[in-house]
């Protein structure tokens, strides 16, 4: 078996959190592995426990190196976010004139760090300037966007008044990564 014998029953390593896995997807429609991607496991990093209703010993190569990656990530961020202020920068589907975009954020004020989660479910707006709050603002931090690969260094005062621009696709026409940013922010000199 590829996968430990923990990651296959109803909860895994407490250090990972907790991954349910089953075979059947009851009530739902569709296979679940068209759900295992980039969009939406990124939604996992933010919310807490870590779910999946597919068996990990069918997955595909890919989509088993996607799982991976997510589990490993969710392993870096819990740690120090477990402890940290959760930032509710965009809220989604908050009103009807919601413009279909989404952010969702941790700041540990221990650690002086920050982790964005971005996501652009629907609309025609492909532009935003994503909010940000809780900073110190006289750290000077840098941010690096885990897509794009941008990086750059800013005072806390400033990406605060500024925010983050971005420019994403609309997941519900291209079902793919580039609808969904991760957004790092790491004090310097620290």
């Amino acid at each position: 078996a590829r996968w430990p014998a923990q990651y296959v029953g109803a909860t895994a390593d407490p250090d990972i959190g907790t991954l349910a896995t089953t075979v059947e997807t009851a009530g739902k429609k569709g296979p679940a592995h068209l759900r295992l991607n980039d969009f939406c496991l990124r939604e996992f990093l933010m919310g807490g426990p870590f779910y999946l209703e597919l068996d990990p010993e069918k997955l595909d190569p890919e989509r088993e190196a996607l799982l991976i990656k997510y589990v490993h990530l969710f392993k870096e961020i819990r740690p120090w976010a477990a402890s940290g202020k959760v930032l509710h920068l965009m809220a989604p589907k908050q009103s009807p004139d919601w413009n279909g975009w989404a952010a969702l954020g941790n700041y540990n004020p221990e650690q002086d760090r920050a982790i964005v989660v971005v996501w652009h479910y629907q609309g025609p707006q492909t532009e935003m300037t994503i909010p940000m709050k809780a900073l110190n603002p006289r750290q000077d931090y840098e941010v690096r966007f885990e897509g794009s690969g941008q990086r750059y260094t800013a005072s806390g005062e400033e990406i605060m008044r500024a925010g983050f621009g971005l420019s994403l696709k609309t997941y519900a026409t291209t079902l793919s990564a580039d609808s969904t940013e991760i957004i790092w922010v790491n004090p310097l000199g620290k």
